[in-house]
Formats: C-alpha cells, sequence, structure tokens
C-alpha cells in the first residue's frame, strides 16, 4: 500500500511544503474478523430517559449497518407515515405496562434466565406482534459487496453456515439495581442469546445477523428503570489492499497545530499518523482523537494536533 505523505516545515503561515511518497506497511490487508465501535442502545421500562424521541410502538427496527470497517446501530422506523433512521442517542426504546407479564412456578423452568423470581413481574417486548407494544426488530443493511462469507461455527446461535454474518456482542448492561436483560427466542425451549442473569455479561453473550436479513427476538427486563445497553459489531471484510489515501490540503489552525483534511469513503476508517523524522518509520505515532475514525461526508477533517514549530509529516492508515 502506498501513501502519500506531505510534509510541511516552519511554522503555521510558512508554505514550505513538499508531497512525498513512500511506502509503508498497509494498515490492514486481505480479509478477516474485524471489529466495530461500542454503540449504545438505551430502553426505559415504565420510566423516561430525559430528551429523545420515544419508540413505543409499531413495528421498529434496530438496524445494524455494515460496509467494511465501519459498523453502526441506528434506530429504524419501517412504517409510514415517515420511514427514517434515528442515532441511538436521538431515541429510545420504551416497554409499557402492556409488556408486564409475571414469573409463574412453570416458567421458570424454561425462563429462569429473564432474572425473575416466582410471583415477579418481568417486562417483554414480544418477538410476536402485540397490539400496544413496540414490535422491535433487527434489521441488518449495508454494502454487501464488502462483506465476506464465513463460518463462525456456533450451532446454539444458529449461526453454523458459510453466509455473510454480522456478529453482535454485548459488552454492558447499566440498569436499575436488581434489574437484568435477556434476549431470546421462542422454541421447544427458548434460545438465549444474552442474559445478564446467568453469571453477568460474558463472551457468551452474543447474536448473529444475516447481511440483508431481518428478525424478531423476545427483549425482556426484570426491573422497572432505564437501561443503556452496549453493543459492539464483528463481520468477516473483504478488503482492497491496493488502496492510496491522498492528504488534500494541510493548513494552519486558529491555534498550534495544523488542520489536515482527506477525501473518505464511508465504508472505511482513517488512522492519521504524524512524525518529525520521516527516515525511521519506527517514530510515526497516532494523532490523539484521529484513530479508527471515519465519515459520512465527503472529507475528515482532523484539527489541532502536533504544534508546528519543527518539520512534521504527516500519513494516514486506511482499513476496515
Amino acid at each position: 500500500m502506498m501513501h502519500l505523505l506531505r510534509a510541511r516545515s516552519g511554522y503555521l503561515g510558512l508554505s514550505c511544503a513538499a508531497w512525498l511518497a513512500i511506502p509503508v506497511a498497509p494498515a490492514w490487508a486481505g480479509g478477516g474478523l474485524v471489529t466495530g465501535d461500542v454503540h449504545t442502545a438505551r430502553f426505559a421500562v415504565e420510566t423516561n430517559f430525559t430528551g429523545g424521541l420515544v419508540l413505543d410502538q409499531g413495528h421498529i427496527d434496530l438496524v445494524v449497518y455494515y460496509c467494511g470497517g465501519v459498523g453502526s446501530l441506528t434506530w429504524g422506523i419501517r412504517e409510514p407515515p415517515v420511514a427514517t433512521n434515528y442515532f441511538m442517542d436521538e431515541a429510545y426504546a420504551f416497554a409499557s405496562v402492556d409488556s408486564r407479564e409475571t414469573m409463574t412456578a412453570a416458567l421458570t423452568n424454561d425462563f429462569g434466565f429473564i432474572g425473575a423470581g416466582v410471583g415477579e413481574t418481568f417486562w417483554n417486548l414480544n418477538q410476536n406482534f402485540v397490539t400496544d407494544q413496540l414490535f422491535l426488530g433487527v434489521n441488518a443493511i449495508g454494502d454487501v459487496g464488502r462483506l465476506a462469507t464465513w463460518n463462525p461455527m456456533d450451532p446454539d446461535r444458529f449461526a453454523y453456515f458459510e453466509g455473510r454474518h454480522v456478529r453482535v456482542d454485548l459488552l454492558a448492561v447499566r440498569g436499575p439495581p436488581g434489574g437484568h436483560f435477556s434476549l431470546f427466542q421462542f422454541g421447544a425451549t427458548p434460545t438465549v442469546y444474552l442474559s445478564t442473569f446467568l453469571g453477568g455479561v460474558t463472551a457468551e453473550d452474543r447474536f448473529y445477523i444475516q447481511a440483508n436479513a431481518h428478525d424478531h427476538f423476545n427483549w425482556s427486563f426484570s426491573r422497572p428503570g432505564l437501561y443503556e445497553i452496549d453493543f459492539r459489531l464483528s463481520t468477516q471484510v473483504q478488503w482492497d489492499d491496493s488502496i492510496t489515501v491522498t492528504i488534500d490540503s494541510l493548513e494552519a489552525a486558529d491555534g498550534p497545530g495544523d488542520i489536515v483534511r482527506w477525501p473518505t469513503d464511508p465504508c472505511t476508517r482513517y488512522t492519521l499518523e504524524a512524525t518529525a523524522d520521516v527516515s525511521d518509520l519506527l517514530q510515526w505515532q497516532p494523532v490523539p482523537g484521529a484513530v479508527g475514525i471515519s465519515s459520512t461526508g465527503p472529507e475528515v477533517v482532523v484539527t489541532n494536533f502536533p504544534p508546528t514549530n519543527s518539520a512534521w509529516f504527516y500519513r494516514v492508515l486506511a482499513g476496515p
């Protein structure tokens, strides 16, 4: 992979700059399992968050978007009058009084993982449509051409065949005292994907969704209150390791530092690195705040990093 570098010497306004082309090791090449950023979904059980659109009825999706290495989660409203998407912090899922269930002795044999004791109330957003409840699905969309087929070899979660799988890992749950969260599907016996009651959050808390697929689950909570749930996406990608990133422009910032811009592909993550000694490739250091960044806009803009009281060289590493 060839990365184009721009050297800038002098202090701020000086223009003695030159383009250099230096071969460096690729940030990533070929194909492989790539892990995305952490995304937080908010769920409210008979309690409201301050601010944000309340998603409490109709068919709503947790939209898994993945192309290349940039994965994201959004809330997707599927039904008329307007089909639209919201960022995670712009809306939250709401479990109303209509989603209340009571744990019985008979249910504990198969549903004890929910974390409610006999006679206690729990709240379940059902995988089947129920009038006056939120019908919450999971919908995977994106640039399928950027994903590779792979076999997770995870039969307990129905991921045991070649396909364009996206894995969704549960990382953390912040909720009311004594509150547990679980995700499961009905069957002869329930298939449990996520349960904080069974040993807390572990590496076993994960589920899969196929690219361009749609599915429904039961989302259960053992206490009323507010829940913040952290998810992370992973998938196998196909990657062209011949990509070249060109730094479009370098200019003075208002304070110490430079502004660096380069055009972006929304399916790519970038890391900006800087060095004062271009002869030593081991001296390249990531620029704080510019590691693994992506942009849905036409360019990435990074500002206010190393003071320009000496010559600095910059390079951009591109990868999934």
